[in-house]
């Protein structure tokens, strides 16, 4: 039922969530022109089923008792685990005296979907992560609407009568081009919308991320300073700026930056994340491992903590724990190519080749451009006597990335145990 109820089915279950983000997503997703609403339920007022012994139970013993409950399914599919999905059920109409509505008005719901994803990584792709999601966030049809926005806003630059409305629709434009990863376009429409209303402070804030992306660190890092300028309790422009710093290898400043997102904001897991990646860049593991444990506590579905702390695990000796993390990484984002690359790294120093060499493929099938996957996969193939195999992987890493020089040294170790091995074949 909880899984028919994801695909859209008519059940007896009213979905929640525990992740207060992903409710104000779906209060701001779709109905254009209408008000949206987040709907609180205390816990006092719904009964836990714990366990699934409890659901053996006829479903009148439920209906009995004239209370609501709530259920948390096992992990019955990605979407459930991405949504934090908890299902409501029972006899008491909705609303509950104790319920709260949150009105989210129409006008703010745009701005509001867009700072999810730009802050807090929260989109449609990161909620529907199963096979039908993969589709229709994937689909032609999204393709086109997102170049019709593109189309739109460009229309109303030409067409804006007043300065500020120019500058609006370009930073809308900017928005929209960073949907679809274009970064250069985005960049320069947030130029313009700067340009003409310098005091749009969310114009520096996205134009940071898109020069991140493009690997201008250091501008990236003065966009955010004139974001912080403008608003000294930005948490998320410090947190931006912290990832900044670290790309250029700063990471005192980066640590700092990050205590500072922490302090305006305890609970931004993102801001310990990045402060345990710093802290783990200057050698501090254990202090690294506390934030990293900080970040799940406060959000177990931070898959980048899950796989950060793995690594450092995995270069403690501590492989089993590391492969733990890295399951969890996968098990909340399958797209995770750097969680199968690292979990197979941690097997293979078990000996567990056979389980690396399937990781390191399904690491490859989610991206073929990877070209470390191919290296390690040729490592493996090679422990286990598969030189011709594993001198094909070689070669595909060093097409893809001609410096990786360690796959020249190691494909002319197996071509030479090839040749040794040719006589007595």
């Amino acid at each position: 039922m909880a899984l028919l109820q994801h695909q859209g089915s008519a059940t007896g279950l009213i979905d929640f969530t525990r992740q207060p983000l992903a409710a104000l997503w779906f209060a701001c997703n779709g109905s254009d022109g209408k008000e949206g609403a987040v709907y609180v339920l205390s816990h006092a007022d719904v009964a836990e089923v714990k366990n699934r012994v409890a659901l053996q139970k006829k479903i009148q013993s439920f209906y009995g008792e004239n209370k609501l409950w709530s259920w948390e399914p096992p992990v019955l599919g990605n979407r459930i685990v991405a949504q934090s999905s908890v299902f409501v059920f029972g006899v008491p109409t909705i609303p509950l005296p104790s319920m709260e509505r949150l009105t989210i008005p129409a006008a703010r719901k745009n701005s509001i979907l867009r700072e999810l994803e730009t802050v807090y990584g929260i989109n449609e792709e990161e909620l529907f992560p199963d096979f039908p999601g993969y589709a229709v966030a994937n689909s032609s049809a999204r393709t086109f609407a997102v170049n019709r926005t593109i189309d739109y806003w460009e229309e109303q630059i030409d067409s804006a009568s007043g300065s500020r409305e120019k500058a609006l629709a370009h930073f809308r434009c900017g928005v929209a081009y960073s949907a679809i990863r274009e970064y250069e376009g985005a960049v320069k429409h947030y130029d313009n919308a700067i340009h003409i209303a310098p005091q749009l402070t969310a114009a520096y804030y996205n134009r940071g991320i898109a020069k991140n992306a493009l690997g201008r660190h250091g501008e990236a890092i003065e966009d955010y300073d004139r974001a912080i300028s403008f608003n000294s309790q930005d948490a998320g422009a410090y947190n931006n700026r912290a990832i900044a710093k670290g790309e250029l290898g700063q990471y005192e400043e980066a640590i700092e930056d990050c205590n500072k997102a922490i302090c305006i904001d305890p609970q931004q897991p993102a801001a310990y994340c990045n402060r345990g990646t710093a802290k783990n860049a200057l050698d501090r593991r254990e202090e690294a491992i506390e934030d990293w444990d900080k970040a799940i506590q406060i959000d177990p579905r931070y898959a980048i903590a899950y796989n950060s702390r793995g690594n450092v695990k995995d270069s403690l000796g501590q492989h089993e724990e590391a492969i733990a993390d890295y399951n969890m990484a996968i098990r909340i984002d399958p797209k995770d190519t750097a969680a199968y690359n690292n979990r197979e790294t941690a097997k293979y120093a078990l000996g567990r080749y056979e389980e690396a060499i399937a990781d390191y493929g399904k690491a490859i099938c989610i991206d073929p451009r990877l070209a470390t996957a191919y290296y390690n996969r040729g490592i493996a193939k090679d422990a286990l006597g598969r030189q011709q195999t594993a001198i094909s992987d070689y070669d595909e890493a060093i097409r893809i990335d001609p410096q990786l020089v360690e796959a020249y040294k190691k494909r002319e170790l197996a071509k030479d145990k090839l040749d040794r091995a040719s006589p007595a074949q």
